[in-house]
């Protein structure tokens, strides 16, 4: 009877280290898949790398036709609540209603992060870029700020808004990872502080700051100018 119970209990406890040898491996593949599908997230922009940037008026990503009589240069933060309220309503109708082929608007984008918790998602919107999507990851990185803005690894959300829009990830993840981009993002937010800008959203229009008021703010405002200088273009003489 004691070899019986002895040979019980020995039975028991090999089933229960069996199952605790299975509940880790499980636990380690699981952990495992997970790690090697996640982007790692991108590192704070360190201030040494700011030295010897030079202010770009090409470092912008534009839409529209090239000799539009009208030109806006927009600068923005991805973080900026105000920002996200102008581009997604204002500034997306007008690019759509106006800057199109045989149109009187041309629209420059220029990344204006005003942090560190904006810089991920300008990276982000210019590696979408190189896949022909700019526009389309610039409106879901505005649209989908909850679920990056507060994230410890927000370079896995922008991953899967690149599946959303269709980008190869691979690509868009080797992008990431690189930064090569970075030089391009400080130069375009030197020039916007060149031009003056402090604030987020800041508009230009024709080289001119727009000041943040409601109607110059509003699509029916900005819509106004587009037309006007689109008229007075019309009716100049030709060659002038």
């Amino acid at each position: 009877m004691a070899r019986q119970q002895n040979q019980g209990g020995g039975s028991k406890w090999f089933y229960v280290t069996l199952g605790v040898v299975i509940l880790v491996g499980v636990g380690w593949l699981f952990t495992a898949g997970r790690s090697g599908g996640e982007a790692d997230e991108l590192p704070p922009l360190a201030v040494a790398q700011t030295a010897g940037i030079v202010a770009d008026p090409n470092s912008g990503t534009s839409i529209g036709p090239d000799d539009a009589v009208v030109t806006i240069y927009d600068f923005s933060d991805y973080l900026c609540p105000h920002c996200r309220e102008f581009n997604s309503m204002v500034g997306k109708l007008l690019r759509r209603n106006y800057a199109v082929p045989g149109g009187p608007l041309r629209w420059v984008s220029f990344e204006f992060p005003l942090g560190d918790g904006s810089f991920p998602a300008t990276v982000a919107s210019l590696c979408a870029e190189e896949q022909g999507k700019y526009w389309e990851m610039h409106d879901m990185i505005f649209a989908r700020v909850e679920s990056w803005a507060t994230e410890t690894n927000p370079t896995r959300a922008f991953v899967d808004l690149a599946k959303d829009i269709g980008l190869d990830t691979g690509d868009f993840k080797s992008c990431l990872d690189k930064r090569e981009n970075t030089r391009r993002i400080l130069s375009a937010k030197q020039f916007g502080v060149d031009l003056g800008v402090t604030g987020t959203p800041t508009v230009f229009i024709n080289g001119q700051a727009v000041p943040r008021t409601n109607q110059f703010y509003s699509y029916q405002g900005l819509e106004q100018v587009i037309q006007q200088e689109a008229a007075a273009a019309a009716a100049a003489p030709a060659g002038e």
